[in-house]
């Protein structure tokens, strides 16, 4: 755990405050507690809504289709964005993840019309503008 702390200069006025990765280990992914309710949020999907919602043969042939390579770099991707999001959280505060996230989606509507010249609904338009509304 000493790898993943910050090397602090008292002189300077810095503090030993463990990095964002140490946090994760200690009170994130690696707990007992969220390695249980990710255990039982599995099962769940597993079991009960992916049965009964779409079959086994679809999900399974897709996955088999795309292979682990792919499927790895997903979650590895994945786990990057969450490592990001904790950094961001950590440096500026949880408003401007918030903020990100609401120009990141009038973005992702407005460059599906522009790029793939998509249709643009009227449901799209009314939470584009609630969404730039909230930025006020």
């Amino acid at each position: 755990m000493k790898l993943l702390t910050r090397h602090a200069d008292p002189a300077q006025g810095e503090s030993h405050e463990p990095d964002d990765l140490a946090l994760l280990h200690r009170a994130g992914a690696w707990s007992w507690s969220a390695r249980l309710t990710c255990q039982v949020c599995l099962t769940i999907n597993a079991l009960i809504i992916l049965p009964l919602t779409e079959g086994l043969s679809e999900p399974l042939a897709l996955a088999q289709e795309l292979g682990p390579p792919i499927l790895l770099l997903n979650a590895a991707c994945t786990f990057a964005l969450n490592l990001s999001s904790t950094w961001l959280i950590g440096k500026a505060s949880g408003l401007v993840l918030t903020l990100a996230g609401v120009i990141k989606d009038v973005l992702l509507v407005g460059g599906s019309v522009v790029l793939l010249g998509s249709p643009i609904t009227s449901l799209q338009i009314v939470g584009c503008a609630l969404d730039l509304r909230r930025l006020r």
